[in-house]
């Protein structure tokens, strides 16, 4: 009964901690992508599997927010901007000026 018991506080400690674990990563993650700030001409983006883009700006890669649905809206020579504090990304289209905003 005892062994039964102790058993399951082990497995119960496992899972918080796991649990846990990811929760403060995921945390983490967020307060860095919103303090994170850029902008400048897309000089290449690559879209992955799940349609996530990671843009090019003054030779730097920049893997964009998960969070949106981005259609594959972003394209070189595209103007992105992304201030820091906020999770608001601005692009200008090259082509027609257009600006899309996603929040």
């Amino acid at each position: 009964m005892i062994s039964s018991k102790r058993n399951w506080l082990v497995v119960l400690l496992v899972l918080a901690v796991f649990y846990g674990f990811f929760f403060i990563v995921f945390i983490r993650g967020k307060r860095k992508e919103k303090a994170s700030a850029f902008s400048g001409i897309v000089q290449s983006v690559k879209y992955d599997a799940k349609g996530i883009p990671t843009v090019e700006i003054d030779n730097r890669k920049i893997y964009v927010s998960a969070s949106f649905n981005w259609n594959n809206q972003i394209q070189a020579g595209d103007y992105i901007e992304k201030k820091a504090g906020e999770n608001v990304y601005k692009v200008i289209k090259q082509d027609n000026k257009q600006i899309l905003i996603f929040k």
